[in-house]
């Protein structure tokens, strides 16, 4: 549970696949919060390599609420991963990652990630250790998640903003 969702296993009881629904909150039903993130989760799904995002169902609105329904990664997210790590290390005193383990995370599965990301325009915004999930519990693959503070970098050539020595070659979020 987050501020503006909550995140809910479900299944399908016609076949038994399993999906993750993110639902609005009360206080931000029908706020638009969920539209965006939406957008941009769908646009990943497509324009990012195969496994940067979770699988991109749908999103779907009601008169009372609105959901995303994505892929269930039943892996621990790098927050959960670390602390059972380091809590199996009693011996350890000073409850810190080994220089191999955070230069794993870093390197090897965080800035690839981010870079998947930042190659297509969007900017995350939200970079933690529970917003990097593994795909299966003893996998080490990991997608990044939580799109609702993520931001295009992309502006329109018309825009004060646009930089007209480094054009936006890839496509865009929308027409």
């Amino acid at each position: 549970k987050g501020t503006f969702s909550s995140i809910h296993k479900c299944v399908n009881l016609e076949n038994g696949t399993v999906v993750a629904a993110k639902v609005e909150l009360g206080t931000f039903q029908q706020s638009g919060v969920l539209d965006v993130e939406a957008t941009v989760f769908d646009y990943l799904y497509k324009a990012t390599p195969a496994g940067t995002v979770p699988k991109y169902f749908g999103h779907y609105k009601s008169d009372r609420f609105a959901s995303i329904l994505m892929d269930y990664l039943p892996g621990e997210d790098i927050h959960k991963l670390r602390e059972r790590i380091m809590n199996n290390q009693n011996h350890n005193r000073t409850r810190r990652v080994s220089v191999e383990d955070a230069v794993f995370v870093t390197a090897d599965v965080m800035l690839p990630l981010l870079k998947s990301m930042h190659h297509v325009g969007i900017v995350h915004r939200d970079v933690k250790p529970s917003n990097v999930v593994r795909k299966a519990t003893d996998s080490r693959d990991f997608c990044i998640v939580d799109f609702g503070l993520s931001k295009s970098v992309i502006v329109a050539e018309d825009s004060d903003f646009c930089d007209k020595e480094h054009p936006w070659e890839r496509g865009w979020l929308k027409p």
